[in-house]
């Protein structure tokens, strides 16, 4: 298991395909090719470990199905004693870390304290690495909780550990659409916690008229996130089925 692990942290999901990355580990993993117990068929020579485009001809492995792939992503990067709350946004920049704070608040005083992680992250690559919208830093601590640290973006592993995945904007949705196979959540927009008819997504706070109030349109941001994470806290009893 450290030995997936390790090519994990030294290569980007978004950089090769997950194939790849599943046949070296079983390559490390079981020197016998023919191995009954391996779902994989390998070439027996030609391996270099340099080019797996070159290395592995793809008409002669037999891959796993969607389905098997989702459920092996799954098991590696699960963890078995926290329940993973996701929430996604453009940029990773402002938005999902306000989601998280503000749910790991909401959940600091109820039952599910020590239960449950809140992760935030962007589906946006170009976005990784970024520091923190000083404007939400500010609007934050007028309600008393912080974000700090910078932008991450959001690999598949991510996508598999999470139980919930909530979506703050259309990019987020159209993210999580390309990588469904992955996914074994539930995944809901914010605005599904929010009162009957409103918007699905969170306004962005980058992307607005020239004439509107800045401070008035994170307040609003701001607003609807605390809400949408109150109401999800009253449905984790039957997102989570306990």
């Amino acid at each position: 298991m450290a030995k997936i692990y390790f090519f994990v942290s030294i290569l980007s999901l978004s950089d090769i395909r997950f194939e790849y990355i599943m046949i070296l580990w079983q390559k490390m993993n079981n020197t016998d090719n023919t191995s009954s117990k391996s779902p994989f068929k390998f070439p027996t020579s030609g391996f270099t470990g340099q080019n797996p485009e070159k290395d592995f001809d793809s008409e002669s492995i037999l891959m796993p199905s969607a389905s098997q792939r989702r459920v092996i992503l799954h098991h590696r990067y699960h963890s078995d004693d926290l329940t993973s709350i996701l929430f996604l946004s453009k940029r990773g920049m402002s938005r999902s870390p306000l989601a998280r704070e503000i749910m790991r608040d909401v959940i600091s005083e109820s039952s599910y304290f020590g239960r449950i992680r809140t992760l935030a992250r962007g589906v946006t690559k170009a976005y990784d690495q970024c520091p923190l919208d000083g404007r939400m830093k500010r609007h934050c601590g007028a309600i008393g909780i912080s974000i700090n640290g910078f932008s991450r973006f959001s690999t598949l592993p991510d996508l598999a550990s999470a139980e919930i995945i909530v979506t703050l904007d259309q990019q987020s949705d159209n993210f999580v659409e390309n990588h469904a196979e992955v996914i074994l959540g539930h995944v809901r927009p914010l605005g599904s916690f929010l009162p009957r008819g409103s918007s699905p997504y969170v306004s962005d706070p980058y992307e607005r008229p020239n004439d509107e109030n800045v401070d008035e349109r994170y307040e609003t941001i701001v607003s609807s996130v605390k809400l949408g994470c109150k109401n999800l806290l009253s449905e984790l009893p039957a997102l989570l089925q306990v």
